[in-house]
């Protein structure tokens, strides 16, 4: 699957949360995961790109209106460490995290995951964090509500699982 259909998927995933968790038992664990992978790392990039570009702008903005004495040299150097480690935390948050949150949503709520192997809460979660890779680069104000969001379609996702099969009408 290319980026562009990794992008389209969690499109639909904040479109129709329900409607896409009932297609995900369908899917394997590898599919689901190598579109995840493939979102977490065009928004870790884009993260690093947008820190990039929100220094350069603010030290033109300082030099030209405010008159303050840019080194250039030094600015770029720190800011591509801070957009390198911004990338590399989004990679961490996007694995080791989300796996951890995995293992506690797994026995916190065990009564609700019981029957729930490891693997499809993983995809719930990898599935459920497509507005954290969609818009978490813009600006981390949006993280809060973010993180509300992605917490509502592990919700859905969780209910959708632990629905009977019967009631679940299918949306074409």
């Amino acid at each position: 699957m290319t980026l562009k259909t990794a992008i389209q998927k969690a499109y639909l995933i904040l479109k129709s949360p329900e409607s896409e968790f009932i297609k995900l038992e369908k899917r394997t664990f590898e599919k689901v995961l190598e579109d995840f992978a493939k979102l977490l790392l065009f928004s870790g990039f884009l993260a690093g790109v947008a820190n990039l570009l929100v220094f350069l702008i603010n030290a033109v903005y300082l030099q030209m209106f405010k008159g303050v004495s840019i080194e250039y040299l030094r600015l770029i150097n720190y800011s591509l460490g801070v957009s390198v480690s911004t990338f590399f935390f989004y990679i961490f948050a996007g694995s080791i995290l989300l796996f951890i949150l995995a293992m506690i949503i797994k026995y916190a709520f065990y009564k609700w995951t019981k029957d729930m192997k490891l693997t499809y809460l993983l995809s719930i979660i990898f599935y459920a964090s497509s507005p954290i890779l969609l818009f978490g680069w813009v600006s981390s104000k949006l993280a809060f509500a973010l993180f509300i969001w992605t917490a509502v379609i592990i919700i859905i996702g969780i209910s959708v699982k632990n629905k009977p099969k019967n009631t679940i009408k299918k949306k074409k």
